[in-house]
């Protein structure tokens, strides 16, 4: 979680830089991910008197990640294949380190000089702005990226709604830590889950049984029909089933749990709550 990158880097620079953490001397420069402005991060850098560096929109060549270090990773790792996710957290340092001293050092005066020319065109809109009449109205009009973009705008939308629903570590004054927050984002959409599905694609049409069960049960039934128990396994890209408990002569597959609670593929389907009832019974839901 970024609040502790950022509890790392305060102690980083204490231990560093003691000069520059007595007298305050130090800027924290990150862009406007939604991580880095939320309640929650504001409010810990205020409170500690952390200095912000503010990033302008749609200045990526501000960010040293985006001008430096984002292309020299690219660089190296370009055009290489990694069989896991492992393989890349193992390289990536190893790209880094290669990294002379002296391109770390040129990245941060080049870092300055972008800010620095930024400041005559700020300063030429505001000269600009100035001269207008005083009963003029200015307009800022805000393009947002990717507008029409399907995906990109499902995704804006969906990062808003969380951002906005965990009105707790928004308004709350008190701070929290990875596992406070943790615990509270999956809580939430732990209650949101188990509540009535809202939207349509969660609907089943016509006089289907299975939309008036609880979610937990209508994902038991769907897991029953799938065959996607929570048992299964895949080995060499077929389902594997560990052998049933209860007989300990035949895989606890979908249709031998069928017949063990004296059911059928057709109760399933015509009667799903009877089906529960019957796993509940025989105490065989938590295979499924």
């Amino acid at each position: 979680m970024y609040l502790g990158i950022l509890r790392r880097l305060r102690e980083a620079i204490r231990k560093k830089r003691p000069e520059k953490w007595t007298n305050g001397g130090w800027i924290l420069h990150h862009d406007n991910a939604r991580p880095h402005t939320a309640h929650l991060m504001t409010s810990f850098l205020a409170k500690n008197g952390t200095q912000i560096l503010l990033q302008p929109p749609y200045f990526p060549d501000i960010a040293p990640n985006d001008f430096f270090l984002f292309p020299k990773l690219e660089a190296v790792l370009k055009g290489r294949h990694f069989d896991t996710r492992d393989d890349i957290i193992e390289k990536s340092p190893l790209a880094l380190k290669n990294i002379p001293k002296e391109a770390y050092k040129n990245c941060f005066d080049n870092w300055e000089k972008r800010w620095r020319c930024k400041e005559p065109l700020l300063k030429s809109i505001a000269k600009s702005v100035n001269r207008l009449p005083a009963n003029s109205s200015v307009t800022v009009q805000w393009l947002p990226a990717h507008v029409g973009i399907p995906g990109n705008m499902l995704a804006e939308s969906l990062a808003k709604a969380g951002a906005l629903g965990l009105p707790e570590a928004r308004e709350s004054t008190t701070q929290l830590d990875e596992r406070d927050l943790l615990r509270t984002i999956k809580t939430q959409c732990l209650q949101e889950w188990k509540s009535e599905a809202a939207h349509d694609w969660y609907r089943a049409g016509g006089t289907s049984t299975v939309s008036v069960l609880p979610r937990e049960q209508q994902s038991l039934i769907s897991r029953l029909k799938s065959g996607h128990l929570r048992t299964m396994t895949f080995q060499n890209d077929c389902r594997v089933f560990p052998l049933f408990t209860k007989c300990n002569s035949q895989p606890a597959t979908p249709r031998h749990i069928i017949d063990c609670i004296d059911s059928s593929i057709d109760e399933l389907y015509s009667s799903p709550a009877d089906t529960i009832k019957n796993l509940k019974l025989y105490k065989l839901d938590t295979l499924v």
